[in-house]
This record gives structure tokens, sequence and C-alpha cells, in this order.
């Protein structure tokens, strides 16, 4: 039986095929990227469709090394980035940048949440832990108070679209892998759209 193997970071994706009988890799792929630039201190985002082409290109190009084989690909594993938020339109296109676990913008958001739950006792008491900025939980509030009301529906976070994207990969069909760019307008946090909203 062959598995592939994903690995979505922030700075690139590896994806291999491995032969779970014999624990040989008898594919390999990697794309590099980066994060987008000239954003405030503090913010890190990238344009999650970084993350599916390169998803879409890595499985594409080890399925092309294994030939044949690829009608024994039994399974996926995917793992990601966990605590980025991917915000959606009720279509489940994307709508702006992502924000990435590693995002210190939210920390005013964080204060917030600690305010209003009592402090760091009471955030332990509720939730079992800080809220901190690398957290998808403030990065919604800073959403809520910095970007234009309406536009978004849902959130998702990086590996599960990047999940997505790996299924639609190896089918033939990676639909998820084409969805829309997000537009220029809405790159990042460094236009007159940013600033309190009050929303």
């Amino acid at each position: 039986m062959l598995t592939i193997g994903i690995d979505s970071g922030t700075q690139s994706t590896k994806t291999v095929v491995l032969d779970t009988e014999t624990g040989a890799i008898l594919a390999s792929a990697h794309r590099a990227y980066g994060l987008i630039e000239d954003l405030p201190p503090g913010h890190m985002e990238q344009d999650p469709q970084v993350w599916i082409n390169a998803v879409d290109d890595t499985i594409r190009e080890c399925l092309a090394q294994i030939g044949a084989r690829k009608e024994e690909v039994r399974a996926i594993g995917v793992s990601g980035q966990q605590h980025g938020l991917v915000p959606l339109n009720k279509k489940n296109e994307v709508i702006r940048p992502a924000k990435l676990w590693c995002d210190t913008s939210t920390r005013e958001q964080c204060e917030q949440f600690s305010v209003e739950f009592g402090g760091l006792a009471g955030l332990v008491k509720l939730a079992g832990n800080p809220i901190l900025p690398g957290y998808t939980a403030p990065k919604i509030l800073w959403l809520k108070q910095n970007e234009p009301p309406g536009r978004g529906c849902w959130i998702s976070v990086p590996a599960n679209g990047v999940s997505r994207c790996a299924i639609s990969s190896t089918r033939g069909s990676a639909t998820f892998c084409r969805r829309r760019k997000v537009p220029a307008t809405s790159r990042g946090c460094c236009g007159t759209r940013c600033g309190p909203s009050g929303n």
C-alpha cells in the first residue's frame, strides 16, 4: 500500500509517497514560498493560494514519479499550520490573506479577552489556558475590529484547506485548488481599511 504524506508549513510544502510495506520513500517534491512583504510590524500573512498551489504541484509531481503505481495510493496524511486564520465567504472562497500562527498583531485583542474574562486566572479557569496572539480566537476579533463588515461567513485553519486540496489533487480534479485569488485591494493590513471599525 502507498500513502502520501504532506507537510504544509509557513516556508514550504514537502510531499512524499511512502511504501508502507517496505518503508521506502518512492517519490518526493518540495515547493518554497514566502510571506507577504511590507506589512506593519507583527503582521505575518500569506495568500492561501500559495499553499494550495504548492500542495497541488507537489502531489502531481510525486504521482508522476511513481507512474502506474499511483493507483496503489490508499491514504493521505497532512500536517500543517494550526492556528492560522483563513476567512471565507458564503461560497467558501478566501476573502483576504491568512493571518498566520506567528502573527503577533493581535496583542490588543488578547488583552481584551483577558479583561472580559477576569484576567489570566479567569481565562485559565474557563478555557484551560490564556489567550495568546498566535491563537485563532484573537485573530477573529482582530478581523471584526479592523476589516470591513459583512464580507466573511466562515473561518478555516490552513491545514483544513490543504487537506481538501490534497484529496482533490489525487482525484485529478483540484477544484479547491482553483479558488479565486485574493483581490489586490484586500492584501494585508497596510491600507486605509485598517484601524478600529467598532463593528
